[in-house]
């Protein structure tokens, strides 16, 4: 009887098991990716100010400034940075006040980096500019295209949501191959893993999610040849059903060595649309700046600054001289073909 019972007890533990199993194995990577397109899209309107600090290792520094003595080579050197982030519909925002990398020095920011896109144009007012010509005319930059709002790293980029996101759009079943599973944490709580293989590229993507209503990511890792990136330490906050990521570390190392860590905290989020002001998609351009036209690559310049550099040019070189010389022609023309009866009767003999 005993022996009985301890073989029904193996076997119903067996088959919570193989349950479980089965239950993970059921989750394609269809409704994964839906789910986690459904989050990305109940953050919008979204509203966020944080925090990220990044560290790079002395020598990874040193390649980066493409200078060997930037930095002592004992020291590691660690940039902070604030950020702002908010969408609202099709609108964008970033905003960024952070050290520079300049001529392999590390110096101070002169003024905020802002990204806006207002649903028809991106306009940014460049810092890094000022770096460069601090006595010149402002210069702002402009474009359609919507993609030169997003220049920084979203909280979502360091919870995994987006990489996640991507991973999941991405996947080619013609070259790639993936897992599914469950496993069980030492405090009992589940945990899906998935594991994505392409062996073409040598690339290899595993994924940690809990096993919520929300799949939120624990962790990522992503090996590419001797590169390795890690995404770790997520917190979500669930806010109104919506998992809100408020923490998270990504990790770069290349053959095993840390390369650098950047670590981000969120210090305020707001989600109801009518908290979130119109006027931060928005950004005036002033008279007297150089603007920057990132679609055709040309520089349209204030009337008012190029009137002294007008001044100074012979009048018969200028080009308004020739342009007006060709409207007056144009515009004589006009009323000669328009009077041309009249004037042949003006020289024509009266019989």
């Amino acid at each position: 009887m005993i022996i009985k019972k301890s073989i029904c007890i193996v076997f119903f533990a067996f088959f919570l098991m193989y349950s479980n199993f089965c239950q993970s194995k059921e989750i394609s990577l269809e409704e994964l990716k839906n789910c986690i397109k459904n989050q990305l899209d109940a953050v919008n309107p979204i509203w966020m100010k944080y925090q990220v600090q990044t560290t790079y290792t002395s020598d990874y520094f040193n390649r980066l400034a493409k200078n060997p003595n930037a930095v002592n080579s004992e020291k590691n050197v660690t940039f902070d940075t604030k950020m702002e982030w908010a969408q609202k519909g099709d609108k964008l925002r970033f905003s960024c006040i952070a050290p520079r990398l300049y001529h392999g020095k590390i110096v101070e920011q002169p003024k905020e980096d802002i990204y806006v896109f207002d649903g028809n144009l991106v306009i940014n007012n460049p810092s890094e500019f000022y770096l460069n010509d601090k006595e010149g005319y402002p210069l702002y930059n402009i474009s359609s295209d919507k993609t030169y709002a997003q220049v920084y790293e979203t909280p979502f980029a360091f919870s995994g949501g987006n990489v996640f996101y991507r991973v999941l759009s991405e996947f080619n079943p013609e070259t790639q191959s993936y897992s599914i599973e469950t496993l069980i944490e030492d405090d009992n709580s589940k945990i899906i893993h998935l594991s994505i293989n392409n062996p073409k590229y040598s690339e290899q993507t595993s994924i940690w999610l809990r096993d919520n209503p929300y799949f939120t990511v624990k962790k990522i890792e992503f090996i590419s040849g001797n590169s390795k990136y890690i995404l770790e330490d997520i917190i979500y906050e669930i806010i109104d059903e919506v998992p809100i990521p408020v923490a998270g570390k990504k990790t770069r190392l290349l053959n095993g060595k840390l390369l650098s860590e950047k670590t981000m905290k969120v210090n305020f989020y707001e989600i109801r649309g009518n908290k979130i002001s119109n006027s931060l998609f928005t950004m005036k351009i002033p008279q007297n700046v150089v603007v920057q036209n990132m679609d055709t690559g040309k520089s349209l310049v204030d009337t008012s600054i190029i009137k002294n550099y007008l001044d100074s040019i012979p009048l018969w070189k200028r080009p308004s001289f020739w342009l007006l010389g060709c409207v007056n022609l144009i515009f004589i023309g006009i009323i000669i073909y328009s009077c041309r009866n009249n004037i042949k009767l003006l020289f024509t003999k009266k019989t």
